[in-house]
């Protein structure tokens, strides 16, 4: 089956809407984006949708702050 492709905004709506499978995946298309990084960030951070993991959300918020996120 082939993956559907999603834009940052339906990826973000997902994540705003506690659908955090859909989220996960979503984000993941868009991972040199910096805001896409922060909210994957968020996600192991707070452990929504995956396993909480400190060393994985600082990984992506460093990667977001490098591209100039100032979330």
């Amino acid at each position: 089956m082939e993956e559907k492709n999603y834009t940052l905004e339906e990826a973000i709506d997902f994540y705003e809407n506690d659908r955090y499978d859909e989220a996960l995946v979503a984000l993941k298309q868009h991972r040199k984006n910096p805001e896409a990084q922060y909210y994957l960030g968020m996600m192991y951070y707070e452990g929504f949708g995956v396993e909480k993991d400190e060393e994985t959300a600082k990984y992506w918020f460093k990667k977001a702050s490098r591209q100039g996120s100032l979330d």
